[in-house]
């Protein structure tokens, strides 16, 4: 049976539903592609998510017309992103993600994708900063607090942030698991020697 850390390790990843979104966009970039070809990528992105969990290959064509369609359109990129990283994919994963943070500033999600990924790769330093990254945009963002807790935590990186974060997941944690798990952490770190 898989340990907690690695069944809390494991969630994260965030598809964005276009719909839900309020799909960003820059003012330049409604000039260089007709309106057209915005809805299309809007609708392959849609559909796309929708069978994502079905048919991870149709899906990953599907982003990809968005994205042909729609250079500009962040939520098929991050959405490719995602499919990329569940294929073990991680370097293209990483530049759908900083391409869909690029176009997407005020959303925390391919910041947060972005972190998974340099996690996955071991690039651990790069994670974090990719963590603080998503909390920076949005500093209420409980998927990225929870993954720059654990983060900290796993690679032996605790600190006085990580406290407040683990305070912050036992209260609002996205599931009675991740609650649990960031009390028990914190009742870790409460030695002299937490933060050494």
């Amino acid at each position: 049976m898989p340990s907690v850390l690695s069944r809390l390790a494991c969630s994260g990843l965030l598809l964005i539903a276009p719909a839900c979104t309020g799909y960003q966009r820059s003012a330049a970039s409604d000039a260089d592609v007709p309106r057209r070809k915005i809805d299309l990528a809007t609708t392959l992105t849609q559909r796309a998510t929708d069978m994502s969990a079905k048919d991870p290959s149709l899906a990953e064509q599907l982003l990809r017309e968005a994205v042909d369609a729609d250079p500009y359109n962040g939520t098929a990129r991050n959405n490719l992103g995602v499919l990329l990283l569940n294929a073990g994919r991680l370097h293209e994963a990483a530049l759908s993600f900083e391409a869909a943070r690029k176009l997407m500033p005020s959303s925390p999600d391919p910041r947060l994708n972005l972190g998974l990924t340099f996690e996955r790769a071991g690039r651990f330093e790069d994670a974090m900063m990719a963590y603080q990254d998503a909390l920076d945009v949005c500093s209420d963002f409980v998927p990225a607090m929870q993954a720059l807790a654990m983060c900290e935590i796993r690679h032996a990186k605790r600190n006085k942030r990580t406290a407040e974060l683990l305070h912050q997941v036992s209260m609002r944690g996205e599931t009675a698991q991740w609650r649990a798990w960031a009390a028990e952490e914190s009742l870790k770190s409460q030695g002299p020697q937490a933060f050494e």
